[in-house]
């Protein structure tokens, strides 16, 4: 699952000539963006994981999670972006995303360590173990890449 992480990560990499477009009939907001996001929220959950204690992880049944990972698909416009995942201006640009792309990438080197049971709780998905906090990843990441194709389409 790290590597189709870092396969995204090259996708979105390869989307930085494209930092200052925008189309507002798809979103608000740049490409830079959408990039300053994603990877805000793939290095917070890395760092949640991490710091976690495996021995508070418990599972509970959560139907938005069953439904949106067995689709691997998020709805556009469902979802509202926490205040701590939302990239201050500095951080999409190319300086900062570059720099963004260097803590995901080396942080997740770090992740086949960290127990199963390490986890991080979601607003709306509830607890996610690391099997499940990478998935998200994934989820995430996909759902943003296609808001990007098509603010550049």
């Amino acid at each position: 699952m790290k590597n189709d992480i870092v396969r995204l990560l090259d996708q979105l990499e390869a989307a930085m000539s494209d930092l200052d477009k925008q189309n507002e009939a798809v979103s608000k907001t740049t490409v830079g963006w959408q990039i300053g996001h994603t990877l805000k929220v793939a290095n917070g959950i890395i760092k949640l994981i991490s710091k976690s204690d495996p021995s508070l992880y418990k599972w509970g049944f959560n139907m938005a999670r069953v439904i949106v990972f067995t689709l691997n698909h998020i709805p556009r416009g469902k979802g509202k972006a926490p205040k701590e995942v939302i990239p201050d201006p500095e951080e999409f640009s190319e300086e900062g995303l570059v720099e963004l792309f260097e803590k995901v990438r080396t942080r997740l080197e770090k992740v086949p360590d960290l127990s199963p049971k390490a986890h991080f709780d979601h607003p709306v998905f509830g607890v996610l173990n690391r099997k499940k906090s990478l998935q998200f990843i994934m989820i995430h990441t996909n759902h943003h890449l296609k808001i990007i194709k098509d603010i550049i389409k």
